[in-house]
This record gives structure tokens, sequence and C-alpha cells, in this order.
């Protein structure tokens, strides 16, 4: 049988970048809504590979099995398996536990403070006019202060409730819209990452192969990447430190009951993109300022537009420890949040590092030097 020779030229002739940029523009329509679980997977199955590994190493050193019909189940046998569903059933409970209590608890409070106001001003109206009188009740000093008269919030919902449930409708169901696409997200991204976590390292060679560089220059690049996702975590948890623990000393100076429990909630709410510390300021500012308590209203939403807000992106660059300039890596997180929202926050440094690997390929390619080797985690300070 002869050999079918293939001529390696004829891969790359014309006709065959235009099918590959065909394909990329397709597979960007395809995948696209669903760019979120693909990548957030992709960055904490690196955040999370040493847990992995080390919760895979003791399933293989167990012993225990047991017997499944005629055949013999050796939990070894299915170590990765059981590791990687081992570390995503954790991180589900350690981020979604949380939020779901406080989630109950506002909700709880919410319910208890209508009640109050329905108890208060009697049967005879519904609940949202009796919260449309007691809105108008804890504004009216702002109002005459503002020398404006003749505010009827509840006479206008009764005189235009059917007009206003008929436009409230269409914000409403498209928020529930967006809510359930958020959840199909979510449940697709933790289905994503037990596979990033399970099988990630058969991917790595695919990669590499696809890559049009040597083996080194493809490796280099992707341990910068895999530094740059450990750097800006650490960052982001140590900038979120900060200003919890600026936000409870804040609001503590200025006598704001449950101060320890806002700085706790601004240290959560701040190492979730999604989220941010304006969860935590605006409705504490709406409050303050609807029980009358203009000036520390006033104070707390000043103290967190101006501070808070801004410490993420003024912060992260000097606790990134990566090969980056902090002028780079600023542009890079404040461009990244720009153009690709919550997950610029990662995607914008990423960029900026393979750029970066990219240049100086470059560079040991001009000067005819080998690319130097990049461990793929950071190290660790030696203890004395």
């Amino acid at each position: 049988m002869s050999e079918v020779s293939v001529d390696s030229r004829a891969m790359f002739r014309p006709w065959f970048w235009i099918l590959f940029v065909a394909l990329l523009v397709l597979a960007g329509f395809v995948f696209g809504p669903f760019i979120q679980a693909i990548l957030w997977p992709a960055v904490l199955a690196v955040l999370l590979k040493g847990s992995f590994e080390r919760i895979r190493a003791r399933f293989e050193r167990s012993n225990w099995g047991f017997k499944l019909g005629k055949a013999d189940f050796k939990i070894a046998t299915a170590a990765p398996t059981l590791a990687s569903l081992f570390v995503v059933l954790a991180l589900v409970f350690v981020v979604l536990g949380p939020l779901t209590m406080v989630g109950i608890y506002a909700v709880q409070e919410g319910q208890q403070v209508i009640a109050d106001i329905n108890n208060e001003a009697g049967a005879e109206k519904n609940t949202l006019e009796n919260v449309a009188h007691e809105l108008e009740r804890r504004l009216q000093p702002t109002l005459q202060r503002m020398n404006i008269q003749n505010v009827d919030i509840a006479g206008y919902i009764k005189d235009n409730g059917r007009a206003f449930a008929q436009n409230a409708a269409k914000p409403v169901a498209a928020f529930f819209g967006k809510f359930i696409f958020a959840v199909v997200i979510a449940m697709m991204s933790l289905v994503t990452l037990f596979y990033m976590l399970r099988d990630g390292e058969k991917l790595k060679e695919p990669a590499l192969g696809i890559l049009p560089l040597m083996r080194s220059e493809g490796e280099l690049i992707l341990n910068r990447l895999n530094r740059t996702i450990i750097q800006v975590a650490r960052a982001v948890v140590a900038v979120a430190f900060i200003q919890g623990l600026l936000a409870g000393t804040v609001f503590a100076l200025m006598g704001i009951k449950g101060a320890l429990l806002l700085g706790i909630g601004t240290f959560i709410c701040a190492t979730i993109p999604l989220l941010g510390c304006p969860i935590v300021y605006i409705p504490l500012a709406i409050s303050l300022v609807l029980q009358g308590d203009y000036g520390r209203g006033i104070g707390v939403i000043l103290f967190g537009l101006v501070v808070l807000s801004n410490l993420d992106n003024l912060l992260r660059p000097f606790f990134i420890e990566a090969e980056m300039p902090p002028i780079g890596l600023f542009f890079a997180l404040i461009g990244g949040v720009v153009f690709f929202g919550p997950l610029g926050v990662m995607l914008g440094p990423m960029l900026l590092s393979v750029l970066m690997s990219i240049g100086e390929i470059i560079r040991a390619r001009r000067a005819g030097e080998e690319v130097p080797e990049v461990d793929p985690v950071p190290e660790l300070p030696e203890r004395a």
C-alpha cells in the first residue's frame, strides 16, 4: 500500500484561512452567549487546582470500596471524578451558602417592615399605597427644605395604579428573564468546572499542539497566564479585605449600628465581581436618608463612591506580583471591566500577560535565544 504524502503548504493556502476565519465567526455566535460559563470555570479551575490535587491524592491512597453487583468498586479508581465533585460541591456551599442566608434575611426584614407599615396604616388601603404614605412622611422634611409642595405619591399610585402596574410589568419580566438566564449560566459553569478540574491536564497537550509556536514558547504563555490568574485572585481578596476593614471602621466611627457586619458584608461582596461594594453602601445610605438621617446618609454615599469604589482599581496593581508594569495593570483592569464587564477583572490582565509573553518570544527569536522558563505557580517566600 502506497503512503499518501501531505503537502504541509497546501494546508495554509488562502482557502484554508477563509474557512478558518468563517469557523471562528460561527464559533463566536454559538459560544458567545455562554462565554462566562466557559471563562469563569477556566479561571476557577486554575485557582482550585491545588485543592483538587490534594483531595485527589487522598482518594487515591484510600483502600475503601464496596461491591456493586458482581463488580468491585474502589474509591482510588474514581479519584479524579470524586475529587472534582467534592471541590465543586464545596465551592457551592462556601459561595452560595452565605449569599442565600443574606438573601433570606433581607427578604424577612423587608416583609417585617411592610407588615409594620400596614399595621400602622390600617386595612383600608392596599400595601403599595401604605408604603407610598410612609415614603411621603419620611421624605417630607427634605421636600420642605427644597420648597417642594403638594407631593402626593399615594394619590398618584391610586389614580394611576393600573397604568403603573402595566408599565412595571415589562421591567419586572425582563429582570426575571435575566435572573433565570444567570441561574442557567451558573449551573452550566459548575458543570464546566467539574470537567475542567477532572480533565484539565488532558487539554494541555492539544492546546500546545494547536498553537503555532514551539512547545517552550507555548508553555511560557500558559504558565504566565496561570501566574496572572493566581496573582489577580490574591489581589482581589487582599483589596476586598482592605475595603471591608475600612468600611467597618468608618461606619463604626459614624455611629452606624452593625458596623462589624457591614464591614464583613463589604469584604464578601467586594470579592464577587457581580456584586461589589455598592451592594452594601447604597442600600445603607438610602435607609439612613429615609430615616431622616441625611448627614450620615450623604456621608455614606460619598465615602462609598469616592473611596470604596475606587480602591480596587488603585490598589490591585500593587498586589499583583507579576512581570507587568503597574501602570499597564492599572489600565488593563479598568479597560477590562469597561469592555468585558465583571469578567474583565481577569481578562484584562490576562490579555496584557499574553501580549507581553508574545513580545518576549519575538525578542528571544531575534536574539537567537531560548525563551526563559516560567514556573506555572508563583513561588512562595521561604520561611526563615
